[in-house]
């Protein structure tokens, strides 16, 4: 028998396979069950039937499984753009040591804080304008 053990009140799918029976006690109140094989990553289960789950979208996304649609996943977002930061930040690390001419080391100071200014910015995390290193 090939089955789908699925969340009742999202759709979500959280197991999939086949086998000769199968123990409805190990299943929490939460779950259902279908008669059918399914693919966790790629369907979901609405009023009984398999759905698939549409192409993700370019960008920072994770699927909902109340909604049925793709939303927008601010915390990767912010983790991507602060992990960013943070390298821009450290390999730009050298131009404040003492032997730094100090006309190389304000401009480097001016675009380290708006590095560090970058959660402020209105766009943030989805739309995230990067200043441009000093030149040399």
């Amino acid at each position: 028998m090939k089955f789908t053990i699925y969340n009742k009140t999202s759709g979500k799918i959280n197991m999939s396979g086949s086998c000769q029976d199968i123990n409805l006690q190990s299943f929490s109140s939460d779950e259902d069950i279908l008669a059918l094989a399914s693919n966790c990553e790629s369907q979901y289960v609405q009023d009984g039937a398999i759905f698939d789950i549409p192409p993700k979208p370019e960008g920072f996304y994770v699927f909902d499984y109340e909604l049925k649609q793709w939303i927008l996943d601010s915390v990767a977002a912010k983790s991507s753009v602060k992990s960013k930061r943070q390298a821009l930040l450290y390999s730009s690390d050298w131009t404040q040591l003492p032997d730094v001419p100090l006309n190389t080391k304000q401009a480097w100071i001016e675009y380290r804080q708006q590095l560090r200014d970058i959660t402020s910015q209105s766009g943030y995390p989805f739309n995230v304008i990067w200043p441009t290193p000093p030149q040399g």
